[in-house]
């Protein structure tokens, strides 16, 4: 499979643009308003509720769910994962497809230099159970 020359419309191009740009700000306001309340209330109340709700269902077929879906999240594979994905789409020729990629990869300096701001500390206090793990930054969001 080799990447092939596609052409739209330019009002077809605007609009996909259009709705493009209401997303991302739509998601940029939702990620200021999460830091914001965060970095007011690290230990938000609605946050332990929920933390503790799902610790209670205590099901072994979720844990390893949620241990599936946290997997990815931690190095090595966090790097690897991005890396080889991208190497891939730039050998089957997707170039421009690659570039943007590696400027979503790099966007998780941005969530790590948020991180390092907000300050949020791990869950922790009565009944909330936390796995053992060698992390390098801290929980938000």
């Amino acid at each position: 499979m080799r990447a092939r020359k596609a052409t739209v419309s330019p009002a077809e191009a605007k609009s996909r643009g259009r709705g493009f740009l209401a997303i991302a700000l739509v998601a940029l306001t939702a990620f200021v308003s999460l830091l914001v309340a965060v970095r007011r209330n690290p230990r938000m109340e609605r946050d332990v509720a929920v933390t503790l709700g799902m610790q209670r269902l205590n099901h072994p077929a979720l844990s390893q769910l949620l241990n599936a879906i946290s997997w990815p999240g931690f190095r090595p594979q966090s790097l690897l994962l991005p890396g080889t994905a991208t190497a891939g789409v730039w050998m089957l020729g997707f170039r421009r497809e690659a570039r943007y990629m590696v400027f979503a990869w790099l966007a998780s300096l941005l969530s790590f230099s948020t991180k390092m701001l907000v300050q949020r500390p791990r869950p922790g206090g009565d009944g909330i159970m936390v796995t053992e793990a060698k992390l390098r930054d801290s929980s938000f969001p």
